[in-house]
């Protein structure tokens, strides 16, 4: 866990002094990278070693609880755009991949990491859903061609499935699973170091009482409906994973996404400052559930 945490803090630096004239134009090139490169790591060999195991119903349940999120974004959208209900949503949801996964790895040991890396790679279905609507809507016009990296990781979690079909997965996806949460910790943060600078400039004032509101509202559906499945698993691996998508730090993808598709994203914008405030209870909570 430590050194997770200090990845993050390399990455935070290490964004800090490359983005301290302003976030370049090749960022959001890099951005696509990260995401190609997370979708081989993650999507394929995770997908490929996969054991389902007695907790797949409670994981389903949590993937369920972003169709909650997004049907509350959708109930009070007033005049907003499809896509930027999508990105509200996405605002809202845990980050799964860079905060999750790690952590729940250093908390319940190889049985909530193996659930933490199931609940991740089974969200990439509605978060292709939500990128879909995103890109469908952008602002800033997208190439046909980017949908292929910008939906990499569910097309890996589906190549992962199919090798797993075919055969066990070699030795050498385990060596990168176990290496992924300190290098995902440091590129993640150092990309969304990035494309925060760029957001919260682009919008200083984004804490206005009806973004604080629609976050809070749409954030606390996320608590409520995980939290429910922290009780009912309560002691398990499951209770770990739930706890800390309950209490987790902001996606990174919303901020990402801003860049990538040129969508003002107020809430995105707050949430990158105030998701925080998240974290410490649900890491408290998760360690309570692993005991």
């Amino acid at each position: 866990m430590l050194l997770t945490l200090l990845s993050y803090a390399a990455g935070v630096a290490a964004s800090a002094v490359v983005t301290r004239g302003g976030t370049p134009e090749w960022w959001r090139v890099a951005i696509r990278v990260q995401v190609a490169a997370t979708a081989v790591l993650l999507s394929f060999a995770s997908a490929w070693r996969l054991e389902i195991g007695g907790s797949l119903l409670g994981i389903a349940g949590l993937v369920g609880v972003v169709t909650v999120i997004g049907a509350a974004a959708w109930a009070t959208r007033e005049s907003s755009s499809v896509g930027a209900v999508a990105l509200d949503t996405w605002a809202a949801m845990p980050n799964t991949s860079f905060w999750v996964i790690p952590i729940a790895a250093a908390l319940g040991g190889p049985a909530a990491a193996t659930a933490a890396v199931l609940a991740d790679r089974l969200l990439a279905l509605p978060t292709g859903v939500l990128i879909h609507l995103m890109r469908r809507d952008a602002p800033r016009p997208q190439r046909t061609s980017t949908s292929w990296v910008d939906q990499a990781p569910l097309l890996a979690l589906a190549a992962g499935f199919a090798a797993r079909a075919l055969g066990p997965a070699p030795s050498w996806t385990a060596t990168a699973l176990t290496a992924a949460g300190p290098v995902l910790a440091f590129s993640g943060a150092v990309l969304w170091m990035g494309a925060v600078r760029q957001l919260v400039s682009l919008h200083p004032g984004s804490s206005t009482p009806s973004i604080r509101r629609r976050f809070v509202m749409l954030a606390s559906t996320r608590v409520v409906g995980c939290s429910i499945i922290v009780g009912l698993a309560w002691g398990s691996e499951l209770a770990v994973v739930a706890a800390l998508w309950a209490g987790s730090i902001p996606a990174f993808g919303p901020a990402l996404s801003t860049v990538l598709y040129g969508y003002p994203g107020r809430v995105a914008a707050f949430a990158a400052k105030w998701g925080w405030v998240a974290a410490p209870p649900g890491v408290a909570l998760a360690l309570l559930a692993a005991r």
